[in-house]
């Protein structure tokens, strides 16, 4: 299976990467490392990561950034940021991939640990 997964240098991402690498070939895009490089807030580069990593059968999607900061102190503009890469940015990792992946490929999308367990001042984290 060829699967790629975007944010390998992350808690989540490596642990995902490390695991599936043992029988899987593996494929890892980053905003500034990886195999590939993607900005998840840009649709072309989403694009170009798929035009470049022909015949994938799965997607997993780790990355994304969100702000840690508190209810009383957020606002719009704090909230963009996570919004264009942790929620839109995943939504177009879809969008523009069902057009690439292998007929029977699947999408993974995590948010992680905050969405179970809240932290103090995370509140713009919670995607």
């Amino acid at each position: 299976m060829r699967i790629l997964i975007i944010g390998t240098t992350g808690a989540i991402g490596s642990k995902v990467k490390e695991a599936l690498s043992a029988k899987h070939e593996v494929i890892s895009a980053g905003r500034s490392s990886g195999d590939i490089q993607v900005d998840l807030t840009d649709a072309a580069s989403i694009e170009n990561m798929y035009r470049s990593t022909p015949g994938i059968d799965a997607v997993i999607v780790t990355a994304g950034s969100s702000g840690m900061e508190s209810f009383q102190t957020l606002s719009e503009k704090s909230l963009l940021p996570g919004i264009q890469s942790k929620l839109l940015g995943q939504v177009n990792v879809v969008l523009i991939g069902q057009h690439y992946l292998n007929e029977g490929g699947s999408f993974t999308l995590t948010s992680g640990i905050l969405a179970d367990e809240p932290a103090r001042d995370a509140a713009a984290a919670r995607w």
